[in-house]
């Protein structure tokens, strides 16, 4: 049995994953998890072959396994084998190509799609943000958060773009100790200028601080260890005190 949560909308995903294991918890499924860190072939294998005493059977979450390429390879070579197991297996993706959609299709999965409708600003607002948090405007960056977490702007997409400004900020740091020319970062004069201010504004030992914290909560959250909205908002409140 093979049931699919896929899309980029997090909050609608997430609470239609928790209602469907609320479900499966009353008719005596076991609900075990596994990760993109931690899912094997020896591990995957065990769950499809394996017949449950007493008539009870196994729910495998699988989060993020697909989108791991070295993950993908088995888990895709396996998807016949999984529909037509005893257990139900529930795949649990941001966003899925379309031979994959296809593959999945063909195995008689039960697919659900959830999508978030984009906002025609929701990239300058994004950019908007991560100037006011390199200027260090706590103020105003929690306005526009807010504002973007409003308009369902999710953490996922918010992430990249201040992972790179602050990594861009280091960048200059950078060179800068090293007493290089501006050209020698590769940077745009426009990007450059930013990541200039936020220098001003944090230390170099801040700003790596701030790539570690981000990095860890981004894959804690992708190992379904944590929530991903919650501790971005933690960690903005944290930075900009």
């Amino acid at each position: 049995m093979l049931h699919v949560f896929y899309g980029n909308d997090i909050e609608k995903r997430t609470k239609a994953l928790e209602r469907f294991l609320e479900k499966l918890k009353k008719d005596q499924f076991n609900i075990e998890y596994f990760s993109d860190s931690d899912i094997s072939p020896q591990s995957l294998s065990s769950i499809i072959y394996c017949s449950n005493l007493f008539g009870s059977k196994t729910a495998l979450v699988l989060k993020h396994s697909i989108d791991n390429e070295e993950k993908s390879v088995f888990v895709l070579e396996k998807i016949s084998e999984m529909s037509d197991s005893e257990n139900l297996f529930i795949i649990v993706e941001t966003d899925l190509k379309k031979p994959v959609l296809k593959d999945l299709e063909h195995a008689n999965a039960e697919i659900e799609f959830f999508k978030t409708e984009k906002k025609a600003a929701e990239k300058p607002v994004i950019f908007s943000f991560t100037d006011s948090f390199g200027s260090r405007d706590k103020k105003n960056a929690w306005i526009i958060f807010r504002k973007m977490r409003d308009d369902n702007v999710s953490a996922e997409e918010i992430i990249p773009a201040l992972f790179w400004a602050i990594k861009n900020a280091l960048i200059v740091y950078k060179q800068q100790q090293n007493k290089l020319s501006p050209e020698s970062t590769k940077l745009s004069p426009f990007v450059h200028k930013k990541a200039l201010s936020m220098t001003n504004k944090f230390s170099d030992i801040e700003l790596s601080y701030f790539l570690e914290s981000l990095n860890h909560i981004y894959h804690e959250a992708r190992s379904g260890n944590r929530d991903l909205d919650k501790d971005l908002e933690l960690f903005i409140l944290k930075a900009l005190a």
